[in-house]
C-alpha cells in the first residue's frame, strides 16, 4: 500500500510540473520524421501567424507552436523528451548539483543511482542513438565532424576516462568541433553501425564515415584526442600555398568554381584546427589555402640582401676576411631564399611574419583581398573568423550552381522583411559572359546599396538548370542584344513570386548608363510595391555543377571499404583469406600457361595453307540466284544484328490472310492502296518472313502498302481460284478457246504446293487485279501466268507433262527464292509489271 502510494505522488509531483507536449501542440505522432515535423510547423505558423490570424489567443498559439518546433528540432532536446518526459536543460544549483528530471530521480532510485556513484555523468549531457545519427549527425558529418566516445555503464576503465575525455570537449567544442557519446547499455545498435567490438571506444565520424582511434588507451591523453581529432579531416578542404605560382592559379579559379577565396597565414607548418573547421563547414560557399608564415620570415629574406644572392638554384661559396666574427664554417639552404616565396611575400603585402591573418579575395585578385584580419598577439578566434566570413562568403555576383547557394542567396522572407533575389539567365558560352560583365558592372556601382535594400544579384545557366527555369516560362529566350531578368520572391520554400523585366539588360556599351539606370528604377519600384509580383511559380531542386562525379563517389566508397576490412580484419581472419585468394591466381596462372603451350603446338600441327593465287575462287554474281554471296566474316554479326532488328519492326506489320482478315487486306482498300502477300506453309515460315521483311522494310512508312502472308496449306483451293479467274476467254467467240482453257483448267488441279513457296501478290482491291512475282514465272505478253495461249491444246498437253516431271525432280531453294524480289518492287513501283484482272476476289478463305 505504501509503495502504491509513493508511486501515485511521484505521477502526481510529475504531472504539475510537466509542460505541453510538443507532439500534440503540433499534431504528429512521436515516430514522425525531421521532415514531418517542418512541415506541420509550417502549416500550424501560417495559420496562427498574428499578422495572417486576427484571434486574440494567435499570439500565445503561435509562441507555443513555435517552442515546440524549437524542441522537436534539436535532436539532443528531442531526445532528452523522449526520455524524460521535459526539455528543459539540467539547471545548476547554488552549490554546483544539477538537477534531474523526475523520469532520472524515479529511474535512480529504482535501480540503485545512477551510473556514476548517484552523480549526473559528463557522458550523458552529449549522449546519441541511432535516430539521432540516422536523421541528423550523418548529413552534417559532410560539414561538420563528430567525435564520439563509447562507454558502458560498466565499463570502470571508461569513467577513468572522463576527466581526459572533458578537458578535449571543453576545447574541440568551442572550435566547432560535434561532440557525441554512446551507451553500449542503451544504444548497442549504434555500436554495431559503428562495429565497435570492445570498450572504450573512440571515434569520428566524418563526410558519412567513421574513422576508429588506433591508439593505446591506457596512455590516452585530452592531446591525444585534439591530435586525433585534427588529423582525420580531409586535407582537399585547404590547399597548402608554398610559392607565388600556386596562389596564382589558386586565385585564378574562382570563376570556374564561383566561390570566394580565403588565405589563412599561420605561424605552424600545418593549419590550425580552427582553420580546418572553418574551412570545412563553408566547403560550399569558399575555397580554402594555407600559407605557413614560417617561410616568409624576414630574417631569411634579410640574409638573401646581406649575401646578395642572385641566384637561389645554384651552389656557391663565400669567403669573408674583415669579419672575424664570420670565420667559421656554414650552410645555408638556399632553397629557403626560393624567389617564389619571396614573390609570395610581397604579392600578399606581408608586414608581420610572426602574425596570423586571414585574406579573402574576390572576382578581382589583382587588386588585392576586399577583407584582411590580422592578429598581432595572439591566434584569430573562431569569432572572429565566423563574423568576418559572414560578410563576405559570396563573390560580388555569385552564380546560382547548388541548392545550398540558391537557400543562401535567396532565402524564404516574409512580406514585411521581403528579400528579393534578381537572376540573370545566360548560356554557359561567350555571348552569356559578355551579360555576366555588364551585370557586373552594375553590382560594383550598386552593391552595397542592394544588400542594405535586401536584393541579392545573380545569374544562372540555363543550359545546366533547365528544369529550374522551366517552371518560370519561356522568357529568358531573348535575342543576341538583351536579356530579360528574373525577380524572385521566395514566399514559402517550395513557392515564390516573380516577375520578368523584359528585354532589359544590353551589352551595347553606348546605352550601358539607361540599362542601369532602367534597371534601378525597376528594382525601387518592386520594393516599394508598386509593381507586385503576381506570377507564382514551384520551385524545383537546383542540380549541384560541383557534385562529385560517379568516379570519385566510386572511389571513395572503395577506399572507404578497403579502411573498413583493414581496421576490423584481424591477423588470423586475414591469412586465410589471402591464401584462398593466393591459390585461386595461382591456378588461373598455371591454366593460362598450359592453354598457352598447348595453343603453341596447335599451330605447329597445322600444314601451311596454299598461296590464295592457287585457290579455287567460285565468285558471287548478282543475277546467279543458286550460289550465295561471299562476305567478309567480320560483318556477320553486324549483319545479322541488323536483320534482327529489322525483323522486329516489321513483324508487327506482316498480317496473316485468312477469312477474318480479307475485308482489311483486299475488299476495302482504299483507292491506289494494294497489299503485299507472300505464300509460304508451316515449314518455310520462318525462313521466307524473315527474307519477305528485308526486301519490304524500304516500304514501311509507304502509307498506299500492306503487309501480310497467305498459308498454302489452308488456302491452296483460293490460290487455284484466283489462277482460274485469269483463264483467257474470247469476247467475240467463247467458244474459239474453249479447248485451251479446259487444258489450263486442268492443269491447274495440279499445281504443286511445294513450287507455289516463295510467290508475291499484289493485290489491289478496288480494281480488281494483282501482280505475282515467282522465279519460275514470266509475265509477258502473250503468256497467261505462265502458261502459252498460242500453242496447241496438244502440244500443251504434252509440255505440261514434261514440266510436272521436271518440277517434281526439281525442288526450290528457299535461301534464293526471293533473290529478285527487290528488282520485282523497284518496277512495281514504275508501273512496268503486268497486271491481271479478274472479275471478282475468291471467298473460299479459311
Amino acid at each position: 500500500m505504501r509503495s502504491l502510494i509513493f508511486w501515485v505522488i511521484l505521477v502526481w509531483i510529475y504531472m504539475i510540473n510537466a509542460v505541453s507536449d510538443p507532439y500534440a501542440t503540433l499534431g504528429i505522432s512521436r515516430s514522425a520524421s525531421q521532415k514531418e515535423i517542418k512541415r506541420a510547423y509550417k502549416r500550424l505558423a501560417m495559420e496562427w501567424h498574428p499578422d495572417k490570424n486576427d484571434s486574440p489567443e494567435a499570439t500565445d498559439k503561435f509562441m507555443e507552436i513555435s517552442q515546440a518546433y524549437e524542441v522537436l528540432s534539436d535532436p539532443s532536446r528531442k531526445e532528452r523528451y523522449d526520455r524524460f518526459g521535459s526539455f528543459d536543460e539540467p539547471r545548476q544549483s547554488q552549490h554546483g548539483h544539477h538537477y534531474h528530471s523526475h523520469f532520472e530521480d524515479l529511474f535512480n532510485f529504482a535501480f540503485g543511482g545512477s551510473e556514476n556513484g548517484g552523480k549526473a555523468s559528463f557522458f550523458e549531457n552529449h549522449r546519441i542513438n541511432f535516430r539521432m545519427y540516422t536523421n541528423s549527425l550523418l548529413d552534417k558529418s559532410f560539414t561538420k565532424p563528430f567525435i564520439i566516445f563509447a562507454y558502458s555503464p560498466y565499463c570502470h576503465f571508461c569513467f577513468r576516462l572522463e576527466g581526459i575525455w572533458k578537458e578535449a570537449v571543453t576545447d574541440l567544442e568551442s572550435l566547432g568541433y560535434g561532440i557525441g557519446t554512446v551507451n553500449a547499455m542503451m544504444d548497442g545498435n549504434l555500436l554495431e553501425k559503428f562495429r565497435v567490438n570492445q570498450l572504450p571506444a573512440l571515434m569520428v565520424l566524418v563526410e558519412g564515415r567513421v574513422i576508429h582511434f588506433r591508439g593505446d588507451f591506457r596512455g590516452l591523453t585530452a592531446k591525444a584526442i585534439r591530435v586525433f581529432a585534427r588529423n582525420v579531416i580531409p586535407s582537399t578542404f585547404m590547399q597548402k600555398l608554398n610559392d607565388f605560382n600556386g596562389m596564382r592559379r589558386f586565385l585564378d579559379l574562382w570563376q570556374s568554381t564561383n566561390k570566394v577565396s580565403i588565405i589563412f597565414l599561420g605561424t605552424q607548418e600545418e593549419p590550425r584546427l580552427r582553420y580546418l573547421l572553418t574551412a570545412m563547414s563553408n566547403s560550399q560557399l569558399a575555397r580554402f589555402a594555407y600559407v605557413n608564415m614560417a617561410m616568409l620570415n624576414s630574417d631569411i629574406v634579410s640574409l638573401k640582401e646581406a649575401l646578395d644572392i642572385k641566384c637561389t638554384k645554384c651552389e656557391s661559396i663565400l669567403i669573408f676576411n674583415e669579419f672575424p666574427e664570420l670565420a667559421r664554417f656554414a650552410y645555408v639552404n638556399m632553397a629557403m631564399l626560393n624567389s617564389d616565396i619571396v614573390s609570395l611575400k610581397e604579392a600578399l603585402d606581408i608586414k608581420c611574419t610572426k602574425c596570423e591573418s586571414i585574406l579573402i579575395f574576390n572576382e578581382f585578385p589583382e587588386k588585392g583581398p576586399i577583407a584582411k584580419m590580422t592578429q598581432p598577439e595572439g591566434q584569430l578566434t573562431t569569432e572572429h573568423i565566423s563574423g568576418l566570413l559572414e560578410k563576405h562568403k559570396f563573390l560580388m555576383l555569385p552564380r546560382l550552381s547548388s541548392m545550398h547557394v540558391f537557400d543562401e542567396l535567396c532565402p524564404v522572407s516574409s512580406r514585411t522583411q521581403r528579400y528579393l533575389c534578381v537572376i540573370l539567365p545566360v548560356a554557359d558560352s561567350a555571348t552569356g559572359a559578355k551579360y555576366v560583365n555588364v551585370l557586373r558592372k552594375f553590382v560594383q556601382q550598386e552593391g552595397n546599396r542592394m544588400v542594405q535594400d535586401r536584393i541579392r544579384i545573380t545569374y544562372i545557366y540555363i543550359n545546366q538548370q533547365e528544369k529550374f527555369m522551366e517552371e518560370f516560362g519561356k522568357n529568358f529566350d531573348n535575342d543576341d542584344h538583351k536579356r530579360s531578368v528574373l525577380v524572385l520572391w521566395r514566399n514559402e520554400y517550395v513557392m515564390a513570386k516573380y516577375i520578368w523585366l523584359q528585354n532589359l539588360i544590353s551589352i551595347d556599351e553606348d546605352v550601358l548608363h539607361k540599362t542601369f539606370d532602367k534597371l534601378r528604377e525597376d528594382l525601387y519600384l518592386i520594393q516599394r510595391g508598386t509593381i507586385r509580383l503576381e506570377n507564382s511559380a514551384k520551385l524545383v531542386n537546383l542540380i549541384d555543377e560541383y557534385g562529385a562525379s560517379w568516379f570519385t563517389r566510386l572511389s571513395r566508397r572503395a577506399v572507404r571499404m578497403a579502411e573498413t576490412m583493414w581496421f576490423h580484419v584481424t591477423k588470423e581472419e586475414a591469412l586465410p583469406v589471402l591464401s584462398v585468394i593466393g591459390t585461386f591466381v595461382f591456378i588461373l596462372f598455371i591454366g593460362y600457361v598450359l592453354n598457352f603451350l598447348m595453343v603453341e603446338d596447335r599451330h605447329k600441327k597445322v600444314a601451311p595453307e596454299k598461296p590464295s593465287e592457287f585457290k579455287e575462287q567460285k565468285e558471287w554474281h548478282p543475277e546467279d540466284p543458286k550460289t550465295a554471296p561471299q562476305r567478309n566474316p567480320s560483318m556477320k554479326s553486324t549483319s545479322s544484328t541488323k536483320s534482327i532488328r529489322i525483323w522486329r519492326e516489321m513483324e508487327s506489320m506482316i498480317h496473316e490472310l485468312r477469312a477474318e482478315t480479307q475485308f482489311g487486306l483486299i475488299r476495302l482498300l482504299k483507292p491506289g492502296c494494294r497489299s503485299i502477300i507472300i505464300l509460304v506453309d508451316n515449314e518455310s515460315k520462318d525462313t521466307l518472313l524473315h527474307q519477305f521483311a528485308l526486301h519490304i522494310w524500304p516500304l514501311r512508312n509507304n502509307k498506299t502498302f500492306s503487309f501480310g502472308y497467305l498459308n498454302v496449306n489452308k488456302n491452296l483451293s483460293w490460290f487455284r481460284t484466283l489462277l482460274e479467274h485469269t483463264l483467257p476467254v474470247d469476247s467475240e467467240n467463247p467458244t474459239a478457246n474453249s479447248g485451251v482453257a479446259q487444258a489450263m483448267f486442268e492443269r491447274l488441279k495440279c499445281i504443286n504446293p511445294k513450287q507455289t513457296l516463295g510467290t508475291v501478290l499484289v493485290l489491289c482491291g478496288w480494281k480488281l487485279y494483282f501482280c505475282m512475282y515467282h522465279p519460275m514465272h514470266k509475265a509477258s505478253k502473250k503468256n497467261f501466268v505462265g502458261f502459252d495461249d498460242d500453242e496447241s491444246s496438244s502440244d500443251s498437253d504434252d509440255k505440261f507433262k514434261e514440266s510436272k516431271e521436271k518440277s517434281l525432280k526439281r525442288e526450290l531453294n528457299l535461301d534464293n527464292v526471293l533473290n529478285g524480289l527487290s528488282n520485282f518492287l523497284d518496277r512495281l513501283l514504275e508501273g512496268s509489271i503486268r497486271r491481271y484482272y479478274i472479275p471478282e476476289w475468291p471467298d473460299n478463305l479459311k
